[in-house]
């Protein structure tokens, strides 16, 4: 595992923001709506780096998990990972990794209704209303380790004015 010295963290309004080790690509399937999705890709849109450094970091690190939707992004000094339990029941477990601006971008662009994503053989076939994309993805192995967020210590901000 990478040792984060630099790390710092972020929390959302009501979502839980922390980091956490990554697994490599699987395949996985799940649908929720597009402002879920599109929440939560924003909030860990904040850490995408603009220079191509490490092209691999300009991705988003999506899990689908018993538990919910994790969407994780990292610059190496900062880690983001945006959670929510909030996923229908239509999903298959796995991790994926998707390009970060094009799939924001895709997402945001996106009708306002339920947002199907399955992935397999590195493809993600992503279905919203009458419209579909299809995305070749990078292999999830090449993602750097992130701390385990068991090892992270949790502070709630309160973002009330």
């Amino acid at each position: 595992m990478t040792d984060v010295t630099n790390l710092e963290e972020l929390l959302g309004s009501d979502d839980e923001t922390a980091v956490i080790t990554i697994a490599s690509t699987a395949d996985l399937a799940f649908a929720t709506k597009k402002f879920v999705l599109q929440a939560q890709l924003e909030k860990a849109a904040f850490v995408l780096p603009s220079k191509d450094h490490i092209p691999v970091l300009k991705h988003f690190q999506i899990e689908v998990s018993d538990d919910g939707l994790r969407v994780m992004a990292t610059d190496l000094e900062l880690s983001v990972l945006a959670s929510t339990p909030v996923i229908a029941q239509e999903r298959r477990v796995g991790t994926a990794m998707f390009p970060g601006v094009k799939f924001l971008q895709l997402i945001k662009e996106a009708a306002d209704s339920d947002i199907h994503v399955d992935v397999h053989d590195g493809y993600a076939h992503i279905e919203c209303g009458p419209t579909t994309w299809n995305l070749r993805l990078r292999d999830g192995a090449e993602y750097p380790d992130l701390p385990n967020v068991a090892e992270v210590e949790f502070h709630k901000i309160n973002r009330v004015k």
